[in-house]
Protein backbone atom coordinates (compact mmCIF):
# COMPACT_ATOMS: atom_id res chain seq x y z
CA UNK A 1 0.00 0.00 0.00
CA UNK A 2 2.93 2.09 1.17
CA UNK A 3 4.53 1.66 -2.71
CA UNK A 4 1.42 2.70 -4.36
CA UNK A 5 0.13 5.76 -2.78
CA UNK A 6 3.33 7.77 -1.95
CA UNK A 7 5.78 5.61 -4.24
CA UNK A 8 7.71 5.08 -1.49
CA UNK A 9 9.88 1.28 -0.17
CA UNK A 10 10.15 1.42 4.01
CA UNK A 11 10.51 -2.07 4.32
CA UNK A 12 10.20 -4.01 7.83
CA UNK A 13 13.24 -4.96 8.57
CA UNK A 14 14.47 -2.04 8.49
CA UNK A 15 14.93 -0.59 12.39
CA UNK A 16 12.95 2.46 12.65
CA UNK A 17 12.29 4.52 16.24
CA UNK A 18 8.63 5.02 16.04
CA UNK A 19 9.47 8.98 16.75
CA UNK A 20 10.75 9.51 13.26
CA UNK A 21 8.87 11.88 11.45
CA UNK A 22 8.28 11.39 7.68
CA UNK A 23 7.96 14.41 5.83
CA UNK A 24 5.18 14.60 3.58
CA UNK A 25 3.52 10.75 4.66
CA UNK A 26 7.21 9.77 3.57
CA UNK A 27 7.11 10.75 -0.42
CA UNK A 28 9.21 8.98 -2.35
CA UNK A 29 11.35 7.90 0.57
CA UNK A 30 13.72 4.67 -0.29
CA UNK A 31 14.95 2.95 2.88
CA UNK A 32 17.39 -0.47 2.87
CA UNK A 33 16.19 -2.88 4.78
CA UNK A 34 19.54 -2.52 7.00
CA UNK A 35 19.08 0.70 7.67
CA UNK A 36 18.81 1.72 11.29
CA UNK A 37 16.88 5.45 12.20
CA UNK A 38 16.91 6.63 15.51
CA UNK A 39 14.96 8.69 18.03
CA UNK A 40 13.71 11.92 17.11
CA UNK A 41 15.26 12.13 13.49
CA UNK A 42 13.36 13.68 9.99
CA UNK A 43 13.60 12.67 6.95
CA UNK A 44 12.25 14.82 3.77
CA UNK A 45 10.29 13.32 0.91
CA UNK A 46 12.10 11.70 -1.82
CA UNK A 47 15.55 10.43 0.35
CA UNK A 48 17.57 7.00 -0.29
CA UNK A 49 18.91 5.49 2.58
CA UNK A 50 20.67 2.41 0.85
CA UNK A 51 23.49 0.46 0.43
CA UNK A 52 26.52 0.84 -1.58
CA UNK A 53 27.52 -2.83 -3.42
CA UNK A 54 29.42 -5.18 -2.22
CA UNK A 55 30.28 -4.03 1.01
CA UNK A 56 27.28 -5.12 3.24
CA UNK A 57 25.17 -2.14 5.16
CA UNK A 58 23.34 0.98 5.55
CA UNK A 59 23.38 4.18 7.24
CA UNK A 60 22.80 4.19 10.55
CA UNK A 61 21.24 7.46 11.82
CA UNK A 62 21.91 8.54 15.12
CA UNK A 63 19.62 10.41 17.27
CA UNK A 64 18.18 13.86 16.44
CA UNK A 65 19.14 14.06 12.83
CA UNK A 66 17.68 15.73 10.40
CA UNK A 67 18.04 14.79 6.51
CA UNK A 68 16.57 17.27 4.04
CA UNK A 69 14.66 16.63 0.54
CA UNK A 70 16.52 14.89 -1.78
CA UNK A 71 19.20 13.94 -0.04
CA UNK A 72 20.92 10.31 -0.67
CA UNK A 73 22.92 8.95 2.19
CA UNK A 74 24.76 5.32 0.29
CA UNK A 75 26.89 2.62 2.07
CA UNK A 76 27.25 1.37 5.23
CA UNK A 77 27.91 4.62 7.05
CA UNK A 78 26.97 6.34 10.45
CA UNK A 79 25.66 9.86 10.55
CA UNK A 80 26.08 11.41 14.56
CA UNK A 81 23.55 12.66 16.95
CA UNK A 82 22.16 15.94 15.84
CA UNK A 83 23.67 16.22 12.29
CA UNK A 84 22.32 17.78 9.34
CA UNK A 85 22.01 16.96 5.89
CA UNK A 86 21.38 19.46 3.25
CA UNK A 87 18.34 19.10 0.51
CA UNK A 88 20.19 17.01 -2.63
CA UNK A 89 23.20 16.38 -0.57
CA UNK A 90 24.92 12.91 -1.80
CA UNK A 91 26.77 11.36 1.08
CA UNK A 92 28.91 8.08 1.61
CA UNK A 93 31.37 8.89 4.63
CA UNK A 94 30.63 8.86 8.17
CA UNK A 95 29.86 11.91 9.71
CA UNK A 96 30.86 13.45 13.34
CA UNK A 97 27.61 14.41 15.35
CA UNK A 98 26.66 18.18 15.41
CA UNK A 99 27.74 18.70 11.70
CA UNK A 100 26.08 20.45 8.61
CA UNK A 101 26.66 18.63 5.49
CA UNK A 102 25.22 20.25 1.85
CA UNK A 103 26.83 19.28 -1.67
CA UNK A 104 27.06 17.10 -4.41
CA UNK A 105 29.63 15.37 -3.45
CA UNK A 106 28.56 16.25 0.56
CA UNK A 107 31.00 17.66 2.34
CA UNK A 108 30.87 18.93 5.81
CA UNK A 109 30.77 23.04 6.13
CA UNK A 110 29.56 23.54 9.86
CA UNK A 111 30.58 22.26 12.97
CA UNK A 112 29.20 22.19 16.23
CA UNK A 113 25.81 23.20 15.22
CA UNK A 114 23.41 23.56 17.07
CA UNK A 115 19.87 21.01 16.03
CA UNK A 116 17.37 23.26 17.27
CA UNK A 117 17.92 26.00 15.29
CA UNK A 118 17.49 23.65 12.04
CA UNK A 119 14.23 22.48 13.20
Amino acid sequence: MIRLVWSAHIPPQAKIDGTVHFGHNGLGVIIHPLCEIGPRCMVGPHVVLGGRAPVVGAPILDDDVIVHAGSKLIGKIRIGTGSVIGANAVVTFDVPPKSLVVGVPAKIVRSNIDIDSYR
